[in-house]
């Protein structure tokens, strides 16, 4: 990263930190937090901070917004799933005539969108729940945000970030989850999307002392839907990543687990077929 690009993290961060949102420092060219931090734990609210740290990384860094704590949730629209799924078609079939409400908006780099709203209380991250292509970023999830870069490209604003969230359409909240008592290794889980968020959500009920083995086990089960073409293997390991990372486990092995996971799952997925 030049000394231009580091400039324009700050400048970017400061921006967002003017509008109340809380930054996440992220390894350079990835969606995952530097090694060695806390994750979503180690959130920005400072000036000052952002630009000690930034600098003392040379700027090599992308960067992150904490959705809960910044106020947002934010849903995410997937281009690229490698079951041929499009996010667009399914948003346009739930809104059916209905129009967005004018808000902030993101183009990522796979040709996807994130659309931003104001947070609500009983809505936590998942994905594919609220229909094929469309994940939540919410609570304690992060996003990716302007001016990151990834292997696919680059992130930018497709309307100005400083728009004020609305409120989320009704037709965009997600079906309510019923509660369920059972241990993890009990819950009997569907395939693709759905099975996503089942895994994602076991993985942030897990107990301290069983974090990094649940981690695991979703990332390899999350890697079998990848080799059955049912979710892309990006969106495996950031979901189940995101989900490992709001339980506090540091990021350098959540990185590992979780990539390792979902590789061997995939692995074993396609000895299978």
């Amino acid at each position: 990263m030049t000394a231009g690009e580091a400039v324009g993290v700050t400048r970017w961060g400061r921006v967002y930190l003017d509008l109340g949102w809380r930054l996440l420092l992220l390894a350079p060219g990835t969606k995952l937090p530097l090694r060695g931090t806390r994750g979503v734990l180690d959130s920005i609210a400072d000036p000052g901070e952002l630009a000690d740290r930034v600098a003392r990384l040379g700027g090599r860094c992308n960067l992150g917004v904490v959705t809960g704590a910044s106020g947002l949730l934010v849903v995410d629209i997937d281009r690229g799933h490698a079951a041929g799924v499009d996010g667009e078609v399914t948003l346009a079939d739930l809104a059916a005539g209905a129009e967005l409400p004018e808000g902030p908006q993101q183009l990522t780099p796979s040709g996807g969108r994130h659309i931003l709203f104001r947070a609500v209380d009983d809505i936590g991250p998942s994905a594919g729940l609220i229909g094929p292509g469309i994940d939540v970023r919410a609570g304690r999830s992060y996003v990716v945000v302007a001016p990151s870069t990834v292997r696919a490209g680059r992130y930018r604003w497709l309307t100005s970030p400083g728009t004020p969230p609305p409120e989320l359409p009704e037709w965009l909240r997600p079906p309510t989850r019923q509660p369920t008592g059972r241990p993890a290794q009990a819950r009997v889980l569907p395939t693709g999307a759905g099975c996503l968020s089942g895994l994602a959500r076991t993985v942030g009920e897990a107990v301290e002392g069983t974090r990094n083995d649940t981690a695991s086990w979703a990332a390899y089960r999350a890697g079998q839907d990848v080799a059955a073409g049912r979710v892309d293997e990006e969106t495996a390991v950031s979901v189940i990543a995101e989900a490992a990372l709001s339980t506090g486990l540091p990021p350098a092995e959540v990185e590992t687990v979780v990539s390792r996971g979902v590789r061997d799952g995939i692995r074993a997925g396609r000895r299978a077929a």
